[in-house]
């Protein structure tokens, strides 16, 4: 008996974990000085604001903040953020009807109105305090993210960090991986190099900005595209996307690139 309660145990603590795991997500910001820092905050400025779609709408309610250059296989997240899962309030039903309001029909549906008003009002209220608790928590991770130390380094290691993502045991794979970047690996060539996908069923996404190593004769969206077919050939599963397009939809359905 004692064994078999140890076994149940075991089960139950082993799927919490599994669930935490599943919904970790993690946000990774490019310290490098490749990046163009306007633009970049720019897409930092547009995550932060899609975040609350993020932890309400798909689920992703655990979040890791990491800052990188060359230290992208080590780093550690600066800033967490952990939001409860929105719970809706109970709601008593409507009275039960007894024989006399049987017989009068108008007394039980405005009862029946009153009670749902009230299940309205109370619901309505959960929501508003829930959004105002995520917004005040999303307001003080981008703070302390923002105050956090740069990462220094004199390169960008985006091939470590895409080899930390595919070599994460699925139970411990981060669900969504946000990566505000210009794309340009600095520490080592990536030609003829073609990652594996991923052990997990994460989805990796790669917010570009324009970078001072582009060249002036290309404009910033035929840069974008330059980087895309790279990446496209090293790590074909990391969805590419650009500033505009880091959106709500962004974690609520996939989208392609127009």
């Amino acid at each position: 008996m004692a064994s078999t309660a140890l076994t149940l145990l075991l089960a139950v603590v082993l799927a919490a974990r599994s669930a935490h795991a599943q919904t970790r997500s993690e946000f990774w910001l490019d310290d490098s000085r490749s990046p163009i820092a306007q633009e970049l905050n720019s897409a930092e400025d547009q995550f932060f604001k899609t975040l609350p779609v993020a932890v309400t709408e798909a689920g992703a309610r655990s979040w890791g903040f990491f800052r990188f250059s060359r230290n992208a296989a080590t780093a550690r997240p600066v800033v967490t953020l952990d939001m409860d899962s929105f719970v809706a309030p109970t709601c008593a039903p409507p009275a039960q009807t007894d024989e006399l309001r049987r017989l009068f029909k108008r007394p039980q549906m405005a009862a029946n109105r009153a009670s749902e008003k009230r299940c309205a009002d109370l619901l309505a209220a959960a929501q508003g305090n829930y959004a105002r608790e995520l917004r005040s928590k999303v307001i003080k991770a981008r703070e302390a993210f923002d105050a956090a130390p740069r990462a220094h380094g004199t390169c960008t290691a985006l091939l470590d960090l895409m080899n930390r993502l595919i070599s994460a045991p699925a139970v411990q794979a981060p669900r969504f991986v946000v990566i505000v970047s210009d794309a340009v690996e600095s520490c080592i060539a990536t030609r003829g190099i073609r990652l594996p996908q991923p052990k997990s069923s994460m989805r990796a996404l790669m917010v570009v900005v324009p970078s001072i190593e582009g060249s002036r004769k290309l404009t910033p969206w035929q840069e974008f595209e330059l980087r895309r077919q790279t990446w496209g050939q090293t790590a074909p599963w990391l969805e590419m996307i650009s500033i505009p397009l880091l959106n709500a939809a962004t974690f609520t359905g996939r989208q392609e690139n127009k």
